[in-house]
């Protein structure tokens, strides 16, 4: 996909993010139930952390590929972060947690056992979602801002989804919200698959009535059916999925 990260990565200026170490759940108090444990933080301030830190070989294989000193900073911030919310939820400590990852890339929790996973971090900020195994959950992060959005709506809106998303928002002011909100939906329901993005994000349909709706629903993909919930924590976008049995 040209020109994604481009376009999908968080602002420029870190200034512009609170520092909240202390982890939040960002759908407490949103009136949501039944959604996944869900655990949001930001960090600037874990550097020392990061020099006695024993990454995963996958996740050093994905270090050594970043050449910004500020993404491999931020992805070595998020590794740590992620052991920290994962902690909160499972009540154990950072250092029992043990990662993997699947074939396809998805994370996979060993340690503690029990529990189906998902995360996402967009620069220093990173969110997980917890749920008792063998739940197939997803979550997805974005922050809110200007951005081309009707070049990526090509890319994953098949074309009658697209034109009721461009026929109620094309003029609003708060069509790239919207775009972003429709964006962390559809990749919250891949997520369930473990395949993410490969999974196809056309066959998520996600209608303007979801978009402007209450921020709590169902939507149908791959023949299935989700519970998916929606939310914003000041700048960022918060998108939870999980399929129904």
């Amino acid at each position: 996909m040209p020109n994604q990260k481009h376009w999908m990565m968080p602002p420029d200026n870190p200034d512009t993010l609170s520092d909240q170490n202390q982890p939040t759940d960002p759908f407490a108090g949103a009136g949501f139930s039944g959604h996944p444990s869900c655990r949001l933080a930001t960090s600037f301030e874990l550097a020392t952390s990061v020099q006695t830190q024993r990454f995963l070989p996958q996740e050093t294989a994905r270090l050594e590929r970043l050449k910004s000193p500020r993404r491999r900073r931020e992805m070595e911030t998020s590794f740590i972060l992620r052991r920290k919310l994962i902690g909160v939820v499972a009540g154990c400590a950072p250092e029992d947690v043990k990662l993997e990852t699947s074939e396809d890339g998805a994370p996979r929790l060993e340690r503690p056992s029990g529990w189906s996973l998902s995360l996402a971090n967009k620069g220093a900020t990173t969110v997980i979602a917890m749920d008792p195994a063998p739940a197939e959950i997803g979550v997805d992060l974005e922050f809110v801002r200007v951005l081309d959005w009707p070049a990526m709506l090509d890319m994953v809106s098949a074309e009658k989804e697209r034109e009721a998303f461009k026929q109620v928002y094309a003029a609003r002011d708060d069509s790239a919200e919207a775009f972003l909100k429709l964006w962390t939906i559809k990749e919250a329901v891949l997520k369930t698959t473990q395949r993410g993005f490969r999974a196809g994000p056309k066959a998520v349909e996600t209608p303007p009535s979801i978009l402007d709706g209450s921020g709590q629903g169902q939507l149908s993909a791959f023949g299935e059916r989700y519970d998916f919930w929606t939310t914003r924590s000041g700048d960022a976008l918060i998108s939870l999925a999980r399929k129904r049995n």
